[in-house]
């Protein structure tokens, strides 16, 4: 049965306040639900659909607080769930380097709708390494699983397969600005 307008994205995010209540973002005392705002924010400000906003609600719960996509497909439906798994690491026991190396094949393949959320976390996440890096310069990479010219090179490499998949997509434009202000402030 589906939800009333407006339903599902409330409910999702209670969901998701409650999931991310005691995560911190890395190496801060901010609550992690400030980037899954700055997520869900990119989305509605181009027009995301109901169940997209709702995913993007959701986008880390499963792969930073291990809910099951089942569970997320019982109370939120199929799509969301879909959208949901799509854009979640599958195995975080995998190295970093080969983690990331799958999230830019597996952005090559991704439908739009996930591919807008992972694009809109693309954008939270670069703008929030650029603010870190200017704020704590080369300290902040002790929280990381890889140092500053592994992070680089990964960010191009994601940010190109962004573009690649989806020249249409309507958060190139701060995918692109933000991209080009982490490239200033990370010179390798």
């Amino acid at each position: 049965m589906r939800k009333e307008a407006g339903v599902l994205v409330v409910e999702a995010q209670m969901f998701a306040h409650q999931a991310h209540a005691e995560q911190k973002q890395k190496g801060k005392d901010v609550p992690y639900i400030v980037h899954v705002e700055k997520v869900v924010a990119l989305l509605m400000d181009v027009g995301a659909d109901e169940e997209t906003i709702a995913a993007a609600w959701l986008h880390d719960v499963a792969e930073d607080q291990g809910v099951q996509i089942g569970t997320i497909r019982e109370l939120f439906g199929i799509r969301v769930a879909r959208m949901v798994e799509d854009v979640s690491e599958v195995d975080k026991s995998l190295s970093w380097i080969v983690r990331k190396s799958q999230t830019v094949g597996h952005v090559k393949t991704m439908v739009h709708d996930s591919l807008l959320i992972k694009t809109a976390d693309v954008i939270a996440n670069t703008e929030n390494m650029t603010e870190d890096y200017r704020e704590k310069g080369e300290a902040m990479f002790e929280v990381f699983h890889a140092g500053k010219v592994a992070q680089v090179e990964h960010k191009q490499l994601l940010v190109s397969a962004i573009v690649d998949a989806w020249p249409l997509n309507p958060l190139l434009p701060q995918l692109t600005s933000a991209y080009q202000e982490f490239q200033e402030v990370f010179v390798v």
